[in-house]
């Protein structure tokens, strides 16, 4: 349900839903990635970001959710964590990310 009133851009009332969803089960990165971007369409990028870091507590591998709290910083108008948390394959600040999310820090 939550999925088709996103669709249809009834944002709220999708919240609603898979917060319902999500009452029965906290373990699910859909009903928070699903959460996450109704509330950057409805411009509430604090909650978004909650949402996303939540689906990172989960599945720390999900790279399109860093990707989802740059695009939330960047459109706050933070200009300094975009480039953290969307750190891209290839560079040495995504190489630094991998590093810490594994425990493995260059000496």
């Amino acid at each position: 349900m939550g999925l088709c009133l996103k669709d249809l851009g009834q944002y709220r009332e999708a919240i609603a839903a898979v917060h319902k969803a999500e009452a029965l089960d906290r373990e699910r990165t859909d009903v928070y990635n699903l959460m996450g971007y109704c509330y950057y369409k409805l411009k509430e990028h604090e909650k978004a970001i909650d949402c996303f870091k939540r689906v990172l507590e989960l599945n720390p591998a999900s790279a399109i959710d860093y990707a989802n709290i740059g695009s939330n910083y960047r459109d706050m108008g933070d200009k300094k964590k975009p480039s953290a948390t969307t750190a891209r394959p290839g560079t040495g600040s995504h190489d630094r990310l991998c590093a810490e999310k594994s425990g493995k820090t260059e000496k």
